[in-house]
């Protein structure tokens, strides 16, 4: 929750094609318009943000948000989720994201890190858009008071496939 979702948000509002000028515009306008949720986080039932106003990403994987690397930590073989908190996130942030996006470099931020199995994020103020693996809900914001639960699942999601569907590999050959 944060400039990511605003954005994904203004862009699902489009219509038409979304090319990488969609993107910026839309970026531009989350970021005049930029105001960060404030939250309450519980994880495995302690308290670890109490009604604070910032930035928020919950990933079971470090490979989100290309290199910027802003939850390290996170793994899919630690099974737990690891939370990464920019308490009073400002705009500045955000270009430094962008800075170190374009560099391919780490963003550096002083995140602060909370992991566990469940985390459980109240919303205060003001009603904010979620994203969920890059997309965005369709008029479906998080209204405050609103509770939201994360966790690992114990087994792993089954992923059904049509009968007759083949998947192909393709081996490449040496010289």
């Amino acid at each position: 929750m944060g400039f990511d979702s605003l954005t994904i948000k203004r862009i699902g509002k489009r219509k038409g094609p979304i090319n990488d000028a969609a993107y910026v515009w839309c970026g531009l306008n989350a970021l005049v318009s930029l105001h960060h949720p404030v939250v309450s986080v519980i994880v495995d039932g302690n308290t670890v943000i109490d009604q604070q106003s910032g930035y928020l990403i919950v990933a079971n994987s470090s490979a989100y948000a290309r290199n910027l690397q802003l939850v390290p930590e996170a793994n899919p073989s630690n099974k737990e989720l690891v939370l990464g908190f920019l308490p009073k996130a400002k705009h500045q942030h955000e270009l430094i994201k962008l800075t170190r996006m374009m560099q391919h470099k780490p963003a550096g931020l002083p995140l602060q890190y909370f992991s566990g199995n469940q985390i459980a994020l109240t919303l205060h103020y003001p009603s904010y858009p979620l994203q969920v693996d890059g997309d965005y809900f369709r008029n479906r914001d998080i209204q405050v008071g609103t509770t939201i639960e994360f966790s690992i699942h114990p087994e792993p999601i089954r992923v059904l496939v049509p009968p007759g569907y083949c998947i192909q590999s393709t081996a490449i050959k040496s010289a």
